[in-house]
Parts: C-alpha cells; structure tokens; sequence
C-alpha cells in the first residue's frame, strides 16, 4: 500500500481514535530524530499528525497520542531513508511528477486546488512538508517496480502447495456440467418437477428439450468449474450426480434451471487461467513481506538517532 495511504487508512479503521482535542498536539513537544545526519523536526512530526487528523477528522485520544506519535515518526524515518535510497539509485523526481500526483490526490479528496489551500491556511500547514511525503511515495513506487518486484519469483512448487492448503483443505471437486433453463410460459414448480421426471425417464427426450427448455451454455462453451464457484443450490443438486444425469429443478433468478452432469473430478489440474490467477496472489503476497523487510534492512543498515 502507498506510504500515504497506510498510514491514513490505517487510522480510518482503528478503534483507538476519538473524537478528543488534539490541538494540544502542536504545542507538546517530541524528541527529534536522526536518520544518517538528516534531521526530522518536531514541526514535521506533529505537522503530519495534524494532516491526518483533520484530513479523517477524527482527533487522537489522549491515551494514544504517544503510541501514535511513535507510528508518524516511524512513517517519517521510512520516508526519509527511502529518499536518501533515491540517490544510490540515482532516481531523481522532478516537479511535474510531484505536481501531478498532488493534483490527482487533491482532485479526489478536495475536488479542486482552492480547497486544498483553504484545508492548509485553516490548519496552519506548510505545504513543502507535503511534496516530501508525495516524493517518498514516488520514489518509494519506483524502488518497488524496478528494484524489488524483479527479485520477486514464483516456483511452481510453490503454486502447487497454494493448492495443497487451499484448494484441497476446502473442497478440490471441479464439475463440468450443462445448464438447462426452462423457457415454458406455464412454468411454475409443479411443471419443472413433472418435465424433470420426463427427462430422467429420457421419454420424448428430445421433443421436450425443444420445446421447453434453453441451453444455457453449448458443448464448446462449457468450463470446468471449482465447487466454491458454483452457485450453492446448484452444487447441493449436482454434487451428488453421476456423469450424464439431471438434477431435479433448481429455482434461480431467471426461472427453474436443470443441471446435466457431465463429468467431475478430484484433482489439481489447472488451466492457464487459474495458473496465472494463483501465481499472481502468491507474488503480490510475496511482494508485501519482501517490501516490509526491505524497509526494516534500510532502518537496521542506516544510524537513527534521537536527539
């Protein structure tokens, strides 16, 4: 997730904030920090702590105002270390980059740039503390692209142990079927239960088929499909089904639906759509903890200290 967003979202959902002054907040003052020689101020501390206050408007507990404290400063190391990365990399952000990604954030939070600059003049807030973090974020998305998602790969054993956990703890049983809508005007339950019984007697089957009944779906049309896609009143009646039968009538939205089972099976054969789908959860989960870590080796490799 963006630096920003984080942490703003973060406070969102937390059920340690509330509605208490935290004006207090510009007026108590906090150790200043070290990173390998750059100072982060107070005013930058408490700055942004006002920023996402009154961006949520929600006010820090006084209980918690600490442990927040300790969450934006936190923040702001990880900032500051990723813009000095930025110079090992040689990755230089120019102003357009910053003005373009402020524009976007202020179009969405502030509708224009007038109420953007009123939400600063009201609470006091210096805007070049504002281009840093959207810097950080900048950089912080590029390092990620070009430095840390290469690194980043996926075996096939891993994938098949994906499918080990989940697919076999849950219910690996996929199902071909064909879905048969009734189309008879005179459709009610009665009626689907009497042409279910023609059908599985297979008296006038093709007669029946023509005239009362739609194919969902054509011989080539017709996907695998794990148990947990299926609609569940449809997998309560064709679960149980040999290859070839008919389910009894199922009632969905558009009307009474019978299921022909064609064929299931108990396996982990994929088809390059579900490789790719699951590939791609197993990298992006991979990418979070290889993200966390890689900031936690920037914080133990580099001198931090409070002053």
């Amino acid at each position: 997730m963006h630096l920003f967003f984080a942490i703003f979202f973060f406070l969102l959902l937390s059920n340690d904030v509330y509605s208490k002054n935290l004006d207090t907040q510009k007026k108590q003052k906090t150790t200043l920090i070290s990173v390998n020689g750059k100072i982060i101020s107070t005013t930058e501390i408490n700055q942004r702590m006002i920023f996402i206050s009154k961006l949520s408007n929600i006010n820090f507990s006084k209980n918690y105002q600490k442990s927040w404290l300790q969450t934006i400063t936190d923040r702001l190391i990880e900032e500051e270390l990723i813009r000095q990365k930025a110079i090992q990399y040689k990755i230089v952000i120019d102003q357009s980059q910053i003005e373009n990604y402020k524009n976007g954030f202020v179009n969405s939070i502030f509708k224009n740039q007038a109420n953007f600059q009123k939400f600063l003049k009201s609470n006091n807030l210096d805007i070049n503390n504002f281009h840093k973090q959207i810097e950080a974020e900048i950089i912080w998305s590029k390092i990620a692209d070009d430095f840390i998602k290469p690194s980043i790969t996926v075996s096939t054993i891993e994938i098949k142990e994906w499918l080990e956990k989940d697919k076999i703890n849950k219910n690996n049983q996929k199902y071909l079927f064909n879905d048969y809508l009734i189309a008879s005007p005179q459709v009610n339950q009665d009626f689907a239960n009497k042409l279910y019984l023609e059908i599985k007697q297979k008296k006038g089957f093709i007669n029946i088929l023509n005239n009362f009944i739609n194919s969902k779906n054509s011989s080539n049309s017709v996907n695998w499909l794990w148990s947990d896609e299926i609609n569940p009143k449809i997998l309560a009646k064709i679960s149980n089904l040999n290859n070839n039968e008919f389910s009894e009538p199922v009632l969905l939205d558009d009307g009474y639906h019978i299921f022909e089972l064609i064929d299931k099976r108990n396996d982990l054969n994929l088809s390059s759509q579900e490789f790719e789908f699951i590939k791609n959860q197993i990298f992006l989960k991979k990418f979070e903890v290889v993200k966390k870590l890689y900031l936690q080796d920037l914080k133990i490799r580099s001198y931090i200290d409070q002053i």
